[in-house]
C-alpha cells in the first residue's frame, strides 16, 4: 500500500471507532455500495468494448400465424371475458 492510502485507512479506522455501532455499519454499508459500484462501472466499461452478437434465429417463426395482433389480442379477451 503506498503511504498516502495508509494514511487515508488509519483516518478511516480512527474515525469509525468514534462511531456508534449503529452508524459504523451504515459507514460499512456505504464501502460496500462504493465498491459495488467501482465493480460495475468496470464491468459496463468493459462489456462497451465487446460487440454484442444480435440473435435472429427466431425469424419467420410466426409466418404460418394467420391471425393479426389485434385479432389475437380480441380473442384472449374474449376467452377471459368467458371464464
Amino acid at each position: 500500500m503506498s503511504g498516502e492510502m495508509t494514511n487515508h485507512l488509519e483516518s478511516i479506522i480512527q474515525k469509525s471507532q468514534n462511531l456508534s455501532p449503529e452508524l459504523q455499519r451504515e459507514a460499512l454499508d456505504y464501502i460496500e455500495f462504493l465498491s459495488q459500484k467501482r465493480e460495475h462501472i468496470a464491468m459496463s466499461e468493459q462489456a462497451q468494448g465487446e460487440l454484442i452478437q444480435m440473435r435472429f434465429d427466431w425469424a419467420g417463426a410466426l409466418a404460418e400465424q394467420s391471425q393479426t395482433a389485434l385479432e389475437v389480442q380480441e380473442e384472449i379477451l374474449k376467452k377471459r371475458s368467458q371464464q
